[in-house]
């Protein structure tokens, strides 16, 4: 089975505990996971690519989490790394995660396989660009939603996130 690297983009969530936690109770375990915190959103974003690219002799997969995600079930990264190895020739896996905020289902996770590469990234606003010339799969049957998002927010994150949304 894959090795997987788990990126998690944080600014201080109050749901990267319960991430954390649920990582560790995790029926697929061959992973690690790296927390990318205290950078501006565009710098974040470089920095998470960057090491997918940096590291892409040392994993096969890599997921790209936010620190307001939480897993929906204790298999939730085993499904997701089973529509992986059903798909070898994918290169970009995009999941939709079940959002709290509005109550639908929404693109959140994304899985990319090693070898995956990006430019740099200069916009400040849309910093999540689909790696160039990858096969993508949209994954839009079970096992996905296996996150969720902003089921455990402070106050100030839903201000945030809907301040987020306006802009987008």
């Amino acid at each position: 089975m894959a090795r997987l690297l788990i990126l998690t983009l944080s600014s201080g969530e109050a749901a990267l505990a319960v991430q954390s936690r649920q990582l560790a109770n995790q029926s697929f375990q061959d992973f690690e996971h790296e927390i990318i915190s205290g950078l501006p959103n565009q710098a974040a974003h470089n920095r998470l690519y960057r090491t997918i690219m940096d590291k892409a002799s040392s994993f096969d997969l890599f997921m790209k989490l936010d620190g307001d995600m939480t897993f929906r079930t204790d298999n939730s990264l085993a499904d997701a790394i089973r529509v992986t190895d059903e798909y070898p020739d994918g290169q970009h896996f995009a999941f939709p995660v079940w959002d709290c905020f509005t109550e639908e289902l929404t693109l959140g996770v994304h899985i990319f396989r090693s070898g995956v590469t990006w430019g740099e990234i200069t916009d400040d606003l849309f910093v999540d660009p689909d790696p160039p010339n990858a096969r993508q799969i949209l994954w839009e049957r079970p096992p996905a939603p296996f996150v969720n998002h902003g089921e455990v927010v402070s106050d100030f994150e839903c201000f945030s996130f809907g301040v987020h949304k306006f802009l987008k």
